[in-house]
């Protein structure tokens, strides 16, 4: 392989930051070169001289851009200026996963980011381009490539760009989880062996446009969230009068002038003035008994606000389920509880009639109402993993299944209306160490077999009610189950694309890892900084993929292609 000097590129660097004012790059410290005989795949490339020469010689960041004549010089003059320009973004209804002090909140990037415009006045723009920096402190899950971890990274910008693509891809797993991206959104991948397999030293992450992810030889396959780092202050009980907004719900009550049904807080219980009804306590603790009543909740329970009534809706053989709840109510809420058969069906309901209590658990705990809007509050991301696994118990005892696979072995699965729903599961499942696939358009969570001995150490109602306990204990583990720390790797069934009419795409700008998780699991980049021109050009704050420090002097994100391209030949 052979290197000699290219002025013309070099040239069109210096073109590029200045009708386009990139005035964060210092273009005299890019060297441009073109290189012949070489068998890279790349159309060019970025090298970075590292950071402990640049201590040794005291001088600044440089790079050297290196152009392959025989698959660069063959482009036409267009396509060469463009190579350095790129875009990225997701549609607005993408679910990402945002930590805020509450806990963890699974939104929609599009409500989260136009939110954040119509708070602030002040808005950065650029061309199609326009950003803020949050007013609070949110991060989101992100993979630390150097420390080979997840963690909280903290958004340091929001970002939205005007959709004139008009296309959007739809990214399948082989385990059913699905990401909605941008064809130039950079993903990250590896080509690590097996999906269950555990790197046997430092996991190799690349990254690359999702438009060129079926062009890859060999089996690229995603990273993919194996378990959820655990919150650093648990909470072990709640005081309902101290979450957010509690006033503002219970203030929601319709009493007359005399006082006749306002809210009352005395002795720390919770009641309402001349009203027959029960006082519930305002302290609760968080066990496995609670969390499993929640679970139940979000699986049979129902508000009917004609009523009055929170009902749980059980199979008329499950009779110690509906001791549980009825036994539930009395001793945490203080509400005796009624049951009825309903005629020509198979089904006991239990009533519990107070609207106080429909309030606590639509509003002030924030479980919802109706199958399709219920969810996971944030604080339970937070709380004791007895309280967690109590939650997910209830769940699947209400709305879960068992089949057995083509071995025999037990698998089982749950089905809700919510996504929102899901997602919450899937991140407290992951949160014991418990990986589930996604079937029927991410609306079913199915545990396969071999984690299901490490679900029924957490989970025993819906095994136990089934009389399974024995065919679950036979079941081996999976091996190597214990080596993985934070992420597996899972591979691409499928993608394809489609129309997308959104006025806006959007994205985030995360420091330091430049990367985040979207609700199903799955992590994207943030930024595309591929080994070829807009490694050097458009390079992030200290990036994981720019070594040398780069030569950022303000942060900015990555530019629309077509729009700048257009600017570029007009100035």
């Amino acid at each position: 392989m052979k290197f000699s000097p290219a002025p013309d590129i070099s040239e069109n660097i210096f073109k590029i930051c200045e009708k386009l004012k990139f005035f964060h790059i210092d273009a005299k410290r890019i060297v441009c070169y073109r290189s012949t005989g070489s068998s890279s795949r790349a159309i060019a490339r970025i090298w970075s001289l590292p950071k402990i020469w640049q201590d040794a010689l005291k001088i600044k960041p440089h790079y050297v851009l290196e152009v392959i004549s025989e698959k660069f010089d063959k482009q036409p003059e267009d396509e060469k200026i463009k190579i350095l320009i790129h875009e990225l973004c997701l549609p607005y209804e993408e679910p990402i996963v945002i930590k805020t002090n509450r806990g963890l909140n699974i939104t929609n990037i599009g409500n989260l980011i136009e939110n954040e415009f119509s708070r602030t006045k002040s808005t950065d723009t650029y061309g199609i381009y326009e950003w803020v920096s949050p007013s609070k402190d949110l991060r989101v899950l992100s993979f630390n490539i150097k420390k080979n971890c997840v963690e909280y990274a903290k958004i340091t910008k929001m970002i939205r760009v005007k959709n004139n693509a008009k296309k959007i891809l739809d990214i399948i797993t082989k385990d059913g989880r699905k990401i909605s991206v941008t064809p130039d959104h950079p993903i990250l991948y590896t080509m690590h062996g097996l999906s269950y397999e555990p790197p046997k030293s430092n996991l190799k992450v690349r990254t690359c446009p999702s438009s060129e992810l079926s062009k890859l030889s060999g089996m690229p396959r995603l990273l993919e969230l194996y378990k959820l780092p655990k919150w650093k202050k648990s909470i072990s009980s709640i005081d309902i009068t101290k979450t957010q907004n509690f006033y503002k719900n219970i203030s929601n009550f319709n009493f007359s002038k005399s006082g006749r049904g306002k809210v009352f807080i005395d002795n720390l219980k919770i009641g309402r003035c001349g009203v027959k009804c029960a006082e519930i306590p305002i302290l609760f603790k968080l066990d496995k008994e609670l969390g499993q009543f929640f679970g139940f909740y979000l699986s049979e329970g129902s508000i009917d606000h004609k009523s009055g009534a929170v009902s749980f809706s059980f199979h008329i053989n499950e009779t110690n389920f509906q001791k549980f709840i009825e036994k539930i109510l009395i001793d945490r809420f203080h509400i005796k509880a009624k049951s009825r058969v309903l005629k020509g069906k198979k089904c006991t309901v239990v009533y519990a009639y107070s609207r106080l209590l429909q309030v606590l658990i639509r509003d002030i705990f924030g479980f919802g109402e109706k199958a399709r809007h219920k969810i996971i509050p944030p604080f339970v991301f937070s709380t004791p993993e007895s309280f967690i696994a109590g939650l997910i118990d209830g769940w699947f005892a209400g709305d879960g299944t068992n089949f057995f696979d083509e071995n025999g072995a037990v698998t089982l699965s749950a089905y809700s209306k919510s996504s929102s729903l899901i997602f919450g599961v899937l991140l407290l499942l992951a949160r014991l160490g418990i990986v589930c696939r996604l079937r029927r358009d991410m609306h079913d969570i199915l545990i396969q077999s071999f984690f299901v001995p490490k679900f029924y150490k957490y989970c025993k109602l819906l095994i136990d009610a089934k009389n399974l306990s024995k065919k679950v204990l036979e079941i081996k583990r999976m091996r190597n189950e214990d080596r993985f720390r934070h992420l597996k790797y899972i591979r691409i069934r499928s993608i394809k694309e489609r129309d997308c009419n959104d006025s806006y795409f959007y994205n985030l700008e995360v420091s330091p890892n430049n990367n985040f998780m979207h609700a199903c699991g799955l992590f994207t980049h943030n930024c595309h900084i591929p080994k070829n021109f807009s490694g050097a050009v458009l390079s992030h704050s200290r990036s994981q993929f720019d070594g040398a420090g780069g030569f950022v002097k303000k942060k900015i994100d990555a530019r629309s292609v077509e729009k700048l391209f257009e600017e570029f030949k007009r100035n």
